[in-house]
């Protein structure tokens, strides 16, 4: 809004927001014992994704762990779990819902800082715990108060993965009230009034 204001000044910001009715009602976690960390995205991510690889590759090394990318397959040296990317957002949705933890990069940029945190409420719906960068998009998560964990580096990140593999009650906990809050506060239904105004 800051940047298209000084255009003109009858700018909206109507956030994005999900339909339940899009997504199946509460997803599986863990079923097997196995905790699932991905990414999805596309390849406009390229330069996010290596900020993955560090947290990633000790990941897929530990015990009933695997590793997820969806969309981009960055080629890495360490086993992970590689899905095509689809134009179909039912197959899309019905793919990521393996993930318990949706791990959500963006670089800052002056292009970047104006995306939406979208990725972190599709995981959520999927039923994944969000892990968002300390970035503009995901200020609802990290800055606000939104059930999630954040980082702020990549060695951050590795941290957070590694607490997150140690504490997979938590993570669940933590998916639990993230969940509370897209479905509430997030929901297409009580939000469709900032698209009206607008």
């Amino acid at each position: 809004a800051g940047i298209y204001s000084r255009i003109h000044k009858n700018v909206h910001v109507c956030r994005n927001a999900v339909d339940l009715d899009d997504w199946e009602p509460d997803p599986p976690h863990q079923s097997d014992g196995i905790l699932r960390i991905g990414f999805a995205g596309s390849w406009s991510h390229i330069h996010d994704i290596r900020d993955l690889q560090r947290a990633f590759d000790w990941a897929s090394r530990q015990k009933d762990v695997e590793v997820w990318m969806f969309g981009p397959d960055p080629e890495w040296k360490f086993p992970y779990r590689h899905v095509q990317w689809t134009s179909s957002l039912a197959a899309y949705r019905r793919a990521v819902q393996v993930l318990d933890v949706m791990v959500c990069p963006i670089r800052p940029s002056e292009w970047a800082n104006c995306k939406s945190d979208i990725k972190a409420m599709e995981g959520v719906m999927a039923g994944a715990v969000p892990v968002v960068s300390q970035t503009e998009p995901f200020a609802p998560w990290w800055r606000d108060g939104a059930p999630c964990y954040s980082y702020g580096s990549e060695k951050d990140l590795l941290k957070t993965i590694k607490h997150l593999v140690a504490n997979r009650e938590e993570a669940s906990r933590t998916w639990k009230a993230a969940y509370e809050y897209v479905t509430t506060e997030r929901n297409i239904r009580s939000t469709v009034s900032e698209w009206r105004d607008a």
